[in-house]
């Protein structure tokens, strides 16, 4: 079985961002610009939420936003097109070119254009850090399938045996150790892989087996501590008993 968290972590993303909204509707763009996010839809099959990241870029563009300010999951889309019109020939590509420069300008679509670029550029490498940070032993990645079968199914992750839990408590830890960024950026992965909800319900399994699994250590520690305590004393009665003869 080919791993989830490698697919989402090393493999690319080609399914669409679910949290962006499905139209351009309030589009403060000017109606030339409305057409050249139509004509990217109809000609070259953007999907709504390549169109809306595309609209995103120029409105950032138009009100000198940094987009890499922007959050994760918007630039996660605009790496993901970037993808997609590298793949395109140079005839194509200079085509969609000229169509960015008739609808906005010249200037302002090459500022679109390095904007993207940039985006890109940035986005692969901290997704390679993060791949360098969040390495996953076989237990994790294996529980982490099983949960998003699990959830998928809407199957209650209950029922599922100790080694899966112990898994997925041990993959909470992983994750806990991430910066705030790297955490961010990959709940935005798992969000653009399987949904916002359907992401959403992974980690709140997550967190409840790891708490789960936590309890359970704590009690373990506790008996353990008791009956170290309990051995103590009973090796002291033994000392006492034989000062006693």
């Amino acid at each position: 079985m080919v791993s989830v968290v490698l697919i989402i972590l090393f493999l690319g993303f080609t399914c669409e961002v679910k949290c962006f909204p499905a139209a351009v509707n309030g589009s403060t763009l000017s109606r030339q610009e409305n057409t050249l996010l139509s004509w990217l839809q109809r000609r070259y099959h953007f999907n709504a939420a390549e169109v809306e990241a595309t609209k995103e870029l120029i409105e950032d563009e138009e009100n000198d936003v940094d987009p890499k300010q922007d959050k994760i999951i918007f630039r996660l889309q605009v790496e993901e097109i970037v993808r997609k019109l590298r793949t395109m020939s140079d005839e194509e590509m200079e085509k969609i070119r000229k169509l960015f420069s008739r609808k906005m300008g010249a200037v302002r679509a090459d500022e679109v254009f390095e904007a993207a670029e940039e985006i890109f550029e940035s986005e692969k490498e901290a997704n390679e850090e993060l791949r360098q940070s969040f390495q996953l032993n076989e237990g994790e990645e294996d529980a982490f399938e099983e949960l998003v079968e699990d959830t998928k199914d809407g199957k209650d992750v209950e029922t599922e045996d100790m080694e899966f839990k112990l898994g997925l408590s041990e993959l909470a830890d992983s994750y806990d150790q991430l910066s705030p960024e790297q955490e961010e950026r990959f709940r935005s992965l798992v969000e653009e892989e399987f949904g916002s909800e359907e992401a959403a319900m992974i980690f709140q399994e997550i967190r409840a087996i790891h708490e789960e699994m936590e309890t359970l250590k704590g009690l373990e520690d506790l008996t353990g501590e008791e009956g170290d305590k309990n051995d103590q004393d009973g090796g002291s009665n033994d000392e006492f008993a034989d000062d006693d003869d």
